[in-house]
């Protein structure tokens, strides 16, 4: 099959044609701002080797999931496309943070002062997914939902830094409990996994039942894939920062 999930030629067509309108959105915001040349151009050097990846491989969960619920709640995904930006961004800020958490800042970055991945991390968790959220309004969004769109970012970006730093104090394995481990997963994995699909159901509807059941999906989803992250840290072909660093993963406190 043409993709290693399975996925049919035109699956990953429609998925390359969302990666395409989203990046090219965010592509398009950050060359609009108002900031010397120097940082947009770290920033969009960034966001376009993030793009280049997703391009060949697009399952991306930030791209997909908002809009695929979107549609599944109101038959069409191009209104989402602010909000699937808005979702890449809090990802691309939270993947580079804990990159530079974990040691281990990809290829483009060693090779450059990496002060500024911190500072290109911030401006994505600080700025551009809020003025992806802003372009709804140019969409004639309700002011009530971009204000709920807003604070679920902000809710959900507190969450994964908390979960974030809890990952970091959870080193003796001796007193890490499962209890532990598993809040710590569905606060740093599970609560950015619940805000895809909570995001593109507040955008469609505002049935708060569909909106929690698409929010429950999430949550689940997002915890699976972190603990199929944490397997692969194990018996993947590449070494594990995590196992190199001493921090025990779901399946070693499991064992």
């Amino acid at each position: 099959m043409p993709g290693s999930c399975g996925e049919s030629r035109a699956d990953l067509a429609l998925m390359r044609g969302r990666v395409e309108r989203v990046f090219g959105f965010l592509d398009e915001l950050i060359e609009a701002l108002p900031v010397p040349a120097g940082h947009k151009g770290l920033l969009q050097s960034h966001v376009r080797t993030i793009g280049e990846e997703a391009r060949a491989f697009p399952r991306m969960s930030a791209v997909q999931v908002p809009l695929l619920v979107h549609a599944a709640v109101s038959g069409e995904e191009r209104p989402a496309v602010p909000v699937a930006a808005a979702c890449t961004a809090l990802y691309l800020g939270v993947d580079l943070q804990d990159s530079i958490l974990d040691h281990e800042l990809p290829p483009p970055w060693q090779d450059r002062d990496q002060a500024g991945a911190g500072l290109i991390a911030a401006t994505l968790l600080g700025s551009l997914l809020q003025i992806c959220i802003a372009r709804l309004w140019q969409q004639g969004a309700p002011p009530a939902r971009l204000w709920a769109l807003a604070r679920q970012f902000a809710d959900t970006l507190l969450a994964v830094m908390a979960g974030q730093h809890e990952d970091l104090l959870l080193q003796d394995l001796e007193s890490v409990s499962l209890e532990d481990s598993r809040a710590m997963i569905e606060r740093k994995s599970g609560s950015a996994g619940a805000l895809l699909a909570r995001a593109g159901a507040t955008l469609a509807t505002e049935d708060s039942s569909r909106i929690e059941a698409y929010t429950a999906f999430g949550l689940c989803c997002g915890v699976a894939k972190q603990l199929i992250n944490d397997v692969y840290g194990i018996w993947g072909e590449a070494s594990s920062q995590d196992l190199s660093n001493g921090r025990p993963t779901f399946p070693i406190v499991h064992a």
